[in-house]
């Protein structure tokens, strides 16, 4: 009777633990899934990152030389012309230059 009695309250415990471990199956193949792809496309991240701190090093020299170039110029209001000397251009794969030095 002592072991009888052990079973019938063991027996609603697994039940409840078995019907709560197939509601959480879902969630737990979800969270599988997530870190299967970030382990996957883990080397495309450090690419992507690693570019975006190349982008971000050159933006800033970019800026700091624009300032530099800022500070050369004069910047009084009288100005109101840029002289552009020994600049030509043309578009690539083209052969007529849209800018001929002058």
């Amino acid at each position: 009777m002592i072991e009888e009695d052990k079973s019938v309250i063991f027996l609603p415990q697994l039940a409840i633990l078995l019907i709560l471990s197939f509601r959480f199956l879902p969630a737990c193949n979800a969270i599988n899934a997530s870190l299967t792809y970030l382990k996957i496309f883990q080397p495309s991240i450090d690419l992507i990152y690693n570019k975006k701190l190349q982008l971000n090093l050159h933006l800033e020299n970019n800026f700091k030389n624009i300032n530099n170039v800022n500070q050369i110029f004069d910047k009084s209001p009288d100005k109101k012309e840029i002289f552009l000397k020994n600049v030509s251009y043309k578009y690539p794969n083209q052969k007529e230059h849209i800018l001929k030095k002058s």
